[in-house]
């Protein structure tokens, strides 16, 4: 599998572009803003964008979205089937609060637990991760164990993610985080949606008191 990471926005968050090795295709995940650097990028390297899947609905995770969907026609968007209206309401996800009310495309699929989603020669299983907003949801690859797992704003390598925000619940956060790492082999690396990424076993070392 090869990710590309690409930091956009103002909360400088993490937009993977993921694909099979030598695939054209690429699956985009998270494209929290900038648009176009997201888009020169896959242009430069001969890629494909086939879809786009936002891991929740807050406006750092999708503010890239109508700009993608006007120069990439066809492209599927899909997001976890809990947050799916918020993408296009500036108040439930965020974007009002900052000053970002461009409307955001409707999303074409909606992803719930235990969904397939193959795209970009990749395999994964969606996995709901409740705790930062709803509809959180986890991609975990799906290729003997886990490769990869791109879990959004549910943990980073050096904490975890807000509950203080509209959606948010403390008691699904900590369900959730330890769930997923119970699905994770310690060398299955975690991409979250800011900041580096970290192995799971790495995680589990540095863990949180009442987390995990």
């Amino acid at each position: 599998m090869n990710v590309k990471k690409i930091i956009v926005g103002p909360i400088e968050t993490n937009c993977y572009l993921v694909r099979e090795q030598n695939n054209q295709e690429v699956l985009i995940i998270d494209p929290g803003g900038e648009g176009g650097v997201i888009a020169d990028t896959c242009n430069e390297w001969g890629l494909h964008p086939c879809m786009v899947v936002n891991t929740h609905a807050h406006f750092d995770h999708i503010a890239g979205n109508s700009y993608l969907k006007k120069h990439f026609p066809g492209l599927c968007f899909a997001t976890g089937i809990h947050d799916a209206d918020s993408i296009i309401d500036p108040e439930k996800n965020l974007g009002a609060g900052f000053g970002v009310t461009e409307t955001v495309p409707e999303t074409d699929r909606s992803l719930q637990d235990g969904d397939v989603l193959e795209a970009a020669g990749c395999q994964f299983r969606i996995m709901h991760t409740p705790g930062h907003t709803k509809g959180s949801i986890s991609l975990i690859s799906e290729s003997g164990l886990p490769e990869a797992v791109f879990c959004g704003d549910l943990l980073f390598a050096q904490g975890v993610g807000r509950t203080d925000l509209p959606g948010g619940d403390a008691s699904q956060l900590k369900d959730s985080i330890r769930a997923l790492l119970a699905e994770c082999d310690d060398r299955t690396q975690l991409y979250p949606g800011h900041g580096p990424d970290i192995s799971a076993g790495e995680r589990k070392q540095n863990s949180f008191e009442g987390y995990l």
